[in-house]
């Protein structure tokens, strides 16, 4: 079923920058070439979610991504690409589009930064109090994060490789 599914998605998605929530590949250089660590932590199966972003024209370089492959559970894989990524949860802000992402960012008592691009309301109507309709707004961005991004610095992970297998981390090659 999984092999199918991306051989369709494959075939039905070409490569089309109006696939990305708009302004979210520009939003990813610049914070990358700010020095500010990201980390991809996706409920999609890891060869969906890699081909939704090499079809939205989104280069993810070596930034870690950590998908569902292995462990369904939101907030496991949301450790997990903390984790990989060597964030401190002290510089953390996590960025998403639905009430699953909510929750998570709740349990791990995380900033959380909705981004409403369909203008569905609904992470307002969750109570989140920012949340933006895309990323175009780089500064205004930048000002919700309240200071919180991590800059990005090598550093060993405590999500060993039997854990990262466990929550689908990918280990960059």
């Amino acid at each position: 079923m999984r092999r199918r599914f991306i051989e369709m998605l494959d075939e039905a998605l070409p490569p089309d920058a109006t696939h990305q929530v708009a302004g979210a590949g520009t939003m990813f250089d610049r914070l990358r070439q700010d020095g500010h660590a990201i980390a991809i932590a996706t409920g999609c199966w890891e060869n969906s979610a890699r081909l939704k972003l090499a079809r939205s024209l989104i280069e993810i370089g070596e930034c870690p991504l950590v998908a569902c492959d292995e462990e369904p559970d939101r907030v496991a894989i949301l450790r997990c690409a903390l984790e990989r990524a060597g964030f401190n949860q002290r510089h953390a802000v996590y960025v998403g589009d639905g009430p699953w992402d909510v929750r998570a960012a709740q349990r791990l008592r995380l900033p959380f930064i909705g981004i409403d691009h369909n203008s569905r309301g609904r992470l307002r109507a969750l109570g989140i109090r920012t949340v933006l309709a895309d990323f175009r707004d780089y500064r205004g961005f930048l000002a919700n994060t309240q200071g919180r991004l991590s800059r990005y610095e090598p550093v060993k992970t405590a999500c060993e490789p039997a854990a990262m297998r466990k929550c689908g981390a990918i280990p960059w090659k």
